[in-house]
Parts: C-alpha cells; sequence; structure tokens
C-alpha cells in the first residue's frame, strides 16, 4: 500500500499516513493515521472500536466489520480529505472520528 505524495519546495513527502488497526490494554481496540496539516507536521487521528469489538460475535466478524472502516478512511485519505481542517469524515456507524494531538514525523 502506498501513500499520496505531495511536493513541498522540491522535497517529496507524503501527505497522510495510512489507517491501521491496533489493539492495546488501556486503549483497546482503535484504527490510527495521520494527515499533513498546514504547518506540514502530521497530525493524528484515531477511532476507536471498543464499541465494534463488543457488538462482534467473534475475531473474524470483528476484523471485516474494522478492514471495512479502515478501507473508507484510506480512500478518503486518496482523495484529498484533510480531516483536521473541514468536518468529520463519514463513517459507518458506530464509530466515531476523534482527533487527537500533533505528532513529529
Amino acid at each position: 500500500m502506498s501513500n499520496f505524495q505531495v511536493n513541498l519546495g522540491g522535497a517529496t513527502s507524503m501527505s497522510y499516513r495510512q489507517a491501521r488497526l491496533y489493539n492495546n490494554k488501556s486503549q483497546g481496540w482503535y484504527i490510527e493515521y495521520a494527515t499533513l496539516n498546514d504547518e506540514n507536521q502530521y497530525q493524528r487521528g484515531r477511532i476507536r472500536l471498543n464499541r465494534l469489538w463488543k457488538q462482534s460475535s467473534t475475531m473474524a466478524d470483528f476484523k471485516v466489520k474494522a478492514e471495512s472502516v479502515i478501507m473508507s478512511i484510506n480512500n478518503q485519505l486518496q482523495m484529498h480529505y484533510a480531516p483536521m481542517q473541514t468536518m468529520p469524515m463519514v463513517l459507518p456507524n458506530p464509530v466515531q472520528y476523534v482527533p487527537v494531538p500533533a505528532m513529529h514525523p
């Protein structure tokens, strides 16, 4: 999977980092991605999937649903969606978009 590249003053940089599924004890299941903000710094987006996990009957069912959300996010990012500058992206229910502070590449 490749990320969209943008030319910033002669240097080529990624305008986003693709969505990926994560799990840890303190936060549970979540999807994380990053986009460049106006200061050319990556700003992380995180979508928690704990409700989706509880509503799934099996791990396979959960992963199919999570992959659907990931594909939706990545498709929107490829279409130059800038979540930190516009309205929240459209995701399948019951997932909710939650922005988090910027991170440095």
